[in-house]
């Protein structure tokens, strides 16, 4: 980072593994009691050869898969071809535990080159809205010109319908604390958006 004052360095680090099979896993995902949770899964074949995709299946009762791509009813996911270097639809899983808490569970694909394990970790909250986090620290504001501070706080929506914010208004007023919606003041479904309110 260069400023007019001198360079300064940031180390950064990631862990990376290959996924060339392109396969996403499902985690820190959020969901309301009884909205179930539904995804569809492609597999991609980097090989020179065809892929054999001899089972798919899950070991959870909260798991259930799905056939359905399109609105259309698909092939038995057993002893499908994925050709070379192409990219098929696998399945469509229904996640839909029951109670709220963390759900953990796998979606497994048995092919002729490799088996793979696609994680599942879902979070059931118990109301229609979660403040994350529940808590926001200014730290210390000072300065004699009143130029204060802000920030910017995201919403997300793990429903099905949009969100729109109506009002944001502090629960204790207080003159020195300024809450504004920013953006279109709606937040689209199965979405996080960054700058929603800024306080």
């Amino acid at each position: 980072l260069d400023t007019s004052r001198g360079t300064a360095r940031h180390l950064l680090r990631v862990a990376t593994s290959a996924n060339p099979y392109r396969l996403h896993a499902f985690v820190n995902d959020r969901m309301w009691p009884d909205v179930p949770f539904v995804s569809t899964v492609y597999l991609t074949n980097p090989h020179d050869r065809p892929l054999k995709v001899s089972n798919v299946y899950v070991t959870e009762p909260f798991i259930k898969l799905a056939q359905v791509h399109n609105r259309r009813s698909v092939l038995s996911t057993s002893d499908r071809l994925v050709p070379p270097h192409g990219r098929e639809f696998l399945t469509s899983v229904v996640v839909s535990p029951t109670g709220v808490g963390r759900f953990r569970g796998s979606l497994h694909i048995r092919t002729n080159v490799h088996d793979m394990v696609v994680p599942i970790d879902v979070t059931v909250i118990s109301g229609a809205l979660l403040a994350v986090p529940g808590e926001v620290d200014f730290g210390v504001v000072t300065g004699a010109t009143g130029d204060g501070s802000h920030v910017d706080v995201g919403i997300s929506n793990v429903g099905l319908q949009d969100l729109k914010i109506v009002d944001a208004t502090p629960f204790w007023p207080d003159s020195n604390l300024e809450i504004e919606v920013t953006g279109a003041g709606t937040v689209p479904a199965k979405l996080v958006t960054e700058n929603s309110i800024r306080l």
